[in-house]
């Protein structure tokens, strides 16, 4: 398998999503001077699910799911919510900083536990660098 080198577009795009995430944490903690925890989740998932709905309807995407569908994307949806209900309590007891680096650092622990569980999923020592980089 080849990989192509990375462009200055999607450079420069994924230096645009970086600086965006940067500020997630900072805007959550300023909106939970105002609300309690549950209701920013909660404000959030609506404006997410209200933007994702719009961009599909505008592509002309079927979000109905069919019928052997609907229990695990509910299954699924009910693990999504406590997590984010999780996200935003624990925020409410750290500051931004503190936040940001327990976020971002979850690619490396999932990296480091999926080592274990998952046969197919090994760490080889180029990764081990990467994560290494990433830390």
């Amino acid at each position: 398998m080849t990989i192509a080198p990375i462009g200055w577009t999607s450079a420069l795009q994924a230096i645009a999503v970086c600086v965006l995430r940067g500020g997630n944490q900072t805007a959550l903690k300023f909106a939970l001077t105002g609300f309690a925890p549950f209701w920013t989740a909660f404000l959030r998932q609506l404006l997410g699910a209200a933007s994702v709905g719009a961009w599909a309807k505008l592509r002309g995407a079927n979000l109905v799911p069919a019928a052997d569908e609907r229990r695990p994307l509910a299954q699924l949806s009910m693990l999504f919510i406590v997590q984010v209900g999780i996200l935003h309590l624990g925020a409410d007891y750290t500051s931004p900083a503190y936040a940001v680096i327990l976020i971002n650092s979850n690619p490396i622990f999932a990296n480091l536990i999926s080592h274990f569980v998952l046969p197919e999923d090994r760490l080889s020592p180029l990764r081990l660098l990467a994560l290494a980089a990433a830390f």
